[in-house]
């Protein structure tokens, strides 16, 4: 049949007639199979994508804990608002080590010294001593004399234990015999 030509009339009903017939009766076949094979495709790409997500999320969310125990860390060190750190709460640092400093330093024989040694804050050279950080104490250091060195130096090794303070009035002692 298809040798044989076909009609202008032949022609329009096979497109108009026949034509979406046969594809709504192929749709119709079809359609269940393509269905499949489409949830197939798309449903092992979801699961993985829902994998590699939880698998992000989680990892953030470590390294946020991290940075933040870093930063906790670094301002203890620096004497910020956060304060010393207490010996039962250790942040962790690189290599996964927690740091666990005592609230109270040993003095330089090794001793921990006793709280009654030290001056209250009000008795300090410098007026608010505790507001404020470390590198703002390291300022006002070096206009003090050695009396109000020392008694820096012992309440501070008596409350925060913060080792810039403490090393910068070691060397204010040392040049100053």
């Amino acid at each position: 049949m298809a040798d044989q030509p076909t009609s202008p009339l032949d022609r329009v009903v096979e497109l108009a007639v026949y034509a979406p017939v046969g594809l709504a009766v192929t749709v119709a076949e079809e359609l269940p199979s393509l269905v499949e094979k489409g949830r197939s495709r798309v449903t092992s790409q979801v699961v993985l994508a829902r994998l590699v997500g939880r698998f992000a999320v989680s990892r953030a969310a470590q390294e946020v804990e991290r940075l933040a125990s870093q930063a906790a860390t670094l301002l203890d060190l620096l004497g910020g608002p956060t304060g010393p750190t207490s010996p039962s709460v250790a942040p962790v640092v690189d290599a996964g080590q927690p740091v666990r400093r005592p609230s109270v330093s040993p003095n330089r024989n090794g001793a921990r010294p006793q709280a009654v040694d030290a001056p209250s804050e009000s008795q300090l050279a410098i007026p608010g001593y505790d507001s404020l950080s470390a590198p703002q104490v390291v300022k006002r250091l070096d206009g003090l004399v050695d009396g109000e060195l020392e008694a820096v130096r012992r309440y501070e090794e008596t409350h925060r234990g913060r080792r810039t303070i403490l090393s910068k009035i070691a060397q204010l002692q040392a040049d100053n015999p």
